[in-house]
């Protein structure tokens, strides 16, 4: 997992097909099992938040799964992931 500070990216690679270029699905879900609604995932593995994160109001740790499941296979793989969210003072 990568991130620029705004963007976490996840890399993930294809189990066995190289016919439709390891093309991935991904899935995201919160804590409790449900698909976030506060971050979304794309099909290229980025991570954005859908609404601005308050640092004061919000959760501060957030703790996400995410699932990438290869298309031409069907298989699966799951990775759990935390992260803090912080003030940044300029």
């Amino acid at each position: 997992m990568q991130s620029d500070g705004t963007t976490l990216k996840v890399q993930a690679k294809a189990f066995q097909s190289k016919s439709d270029k390891g093309a991935i699905d991904y899935q995201l879900t919160d804590s409790s099992g449900y698909i976030s609604s506060v971050f979304s995932i794309n099909s290229d593995g980025e991570i954005e938040a859908l609404q601005s994160l308050d640092y004061e109001n919000s959760p501060q740790t957030y703790t996400l799964k995410i699932v990438g499941t290869e298309k031409s296979t069907w298989l699966s793989s799951a990775s759990q992931v935390s992260f803090f969210v912080w003030v940044s003072r300029f």
